[in-house]
C-alpha cells in the first residue's frame, strides 16, 4: 500500500465515523447534552469563569476544594487553546461541512480550520493538570472533558482525528503545566 492510498483510507474511515456518530448522537436528549457540553468548552465560557473567579478576589469558596490549584490548572486550558490555534494555522484542514457533500453540522461551524480540536485540547489540558496534582475534582472534570471532546464529533464540527489530536495536545500541555505548577506551589 503506498502512502497516498494509506492516507486516503484513513480519511475515508475518519469521515465514515464522523457521519455515523453525528447521525446517531446529535438529536434528542443526547444531542442537547452535547450542545451544552460544546458550549461549556467555548473559550468565551472559560474566560468568563476564570475572570469571574479571579475578580472575586480568590476568596475561599467551600464548594471548590483546593481552589488555588483549581484556578492555576485553568492556565493549562489557556496554554492548550493557544497551542491548538497555532497548529490550526499550520495544518489548515477544512471543516467537515466544507469537504463532505450534503453534510451539515448540527451547530454553527467556526471559520477556522478543523485540526486539532481546541475544545478537546483545552478541556483535556485542564483535566490532565487536575489529575497530575491530585485534585479531588479530577475524575469529574475528566468525564466532562471526554463529553466536550465527543460533542465536537457528534455535532459534526470535527473529524474524530481532530479530536484525538486535540486530546493529545491537551495531555501534553496539561502535563507540562501541572509539573510547572508543582514547582510554583
Amino acid at each position: 500500500m503506498d502512502k497516498v492510498t494509506g492516507w486516503s483510507t484513513f480519511f475515508e474511515r475518519d469521515t465514515a465515523l464522523l457521519v455515523a456518530l453525528s447521525k446517531y448522537t446529535s438529536h434528542g436528549l443526547l444531542g442537547g447534552l452535547f450542545r451544552f457540553l460544546t458550549w461549556m468548552g467555548e473559550g468565551r465560557v472559560w474566560t468568563a469563569v476564570s475572570a469571574g473567579l479571579i475578580l472575586m478576589g480568590w476568596k475561599k469558596w467551600y464548594w471548590i476544594p483546593e481552589q488555588g490549584w483549581f484556578l492555576r490548572s485553568m492556565l493549562a486550558a489557556l496554554g492548550a487553546m493557544l497551542c491548538s490555534r497555532q497548529i490550526k494555522k499550520w495544518v489548515k484542514r477544512p471543516r467537515p461541512v466544507d469537504r463532505i457533500a450534503e453534510f451539515e453540522a448540527r451547530i454553527r461551524t467556526p471559520s477556522c480550520s478543523s485540526f486539532p480540536s481546541s475544545h478537546a485540547a483545552s478541556s483535556t489540558a485542564f483535566a490532565c493538570a487536575l489529575c497530575w496534582i491530585g485534585h479531588p475534582w479530577a475524575l469529574g472534570v475528566s468525564v466532562w472533558a471526554l463529553g466536550v471532546s465527543l460533542s465536537r464529533v457528534s455535532l459534526g464540527v470535527h473529524y474524530p482525528s481532530d479530536v484525538v489530536g486535540g486530546v493529545g495536545i491537551g495531555v501534553g500541555v496539561g502535563s507540562v503545566f501541572a509539573n510547572l505548577l508543582g514547582f510554583w506551589g
